[in-house]
């Protein structure tokens, strides 16, 4: 706790952190088991995979001192990899990998999509957006930050803001589905945020 998860999440959030205190995780441990990841004969990482739902989860991961040189030889993707090992070994078709934000260009939810992640679920809070004016400033914001929205049928939906003069062809509709779609997610939404008189890009490729 103090030497690998405290020093990992304050560094990685900052003020953002949200902190699970060490009583509460020392009652959790209970129902965990405990993955540490070795380096020689040093411990540089380590998490709790957590039975007290259905499936397994991942829950939290810490690196020793936060050391950026054990993150940059693979320390994290270590957790991952051996926690899926340990897991089918036991049996285990499937795991929880945990929270993400819905945010698609996020970093943790890139990261994870490597590992070939499914979205499953949603959490009860999450943002509503209601745009006040049509201003630069809001579009910006939008281009720059598609997300997933859950739909009144509860599906995930990618939801997509393109300048109305960006090109689309099928080329550009290719690289929207690389980097945006995750297993799990029913449909893109492309909007073009312009006014009606604009060109309208060619029909989405079947495939």
């Amino acid at each position: 706790y103090h030497k690998m998860y405290l020093p990992f999440i304050l560094d990685s959030h900052d003020d953002s952190a949200i902190i699970n205190d060490y009583d509460f995780m020392k009652k959790e441990f209970m129902k965990c088991d405990l993955l540490l990841i070795k380096s020689g004969a040093e411990h540089i990482a380590g998490t709790m995979i957590s039975y007290s739902k259905k499936t397994p989860r991942l829950w939290f991961v810490g690196i020793k001192d936060s050391n950026k040189k054990y993150i940059h030889d693979g320390a994290i993707a270590a957790t991952y990899y051996y926690g899926i090992k340990y897991l089918k070994e036991k049996g285990y078709g499937k795991m929880n990998i945990g929270l993400t934000r819905a945010f698609l260009k996020d970093g943790v939810l890139h990261y994870k999509k490597k590992w070939g992640l499914t979205v499953v679920d949603a959490v009860k809070y999450g943002f509503v957006m209601k745009p006040l004016t049509n201003s630069v400033a809001v579009k910006a914001l939008l281009r720059n930050n598609p997300f997933i929205a859950v739909d009144e049928k509860k599906r995930f939906n990618g939801t997509i803001f393109m300048n109305p003069g960006q090109s689309v062809n099928e080329t550009d509709f290719e690289k929207i589905y690389n980097d945006y779609h995750v297993h799990g997610i029913s449909r893109l939404f492309i909007y073009l945020d312009g006014n009606d008189d604009g060109e309208m890009p060619p029909a989405v490729p079947s495939e």
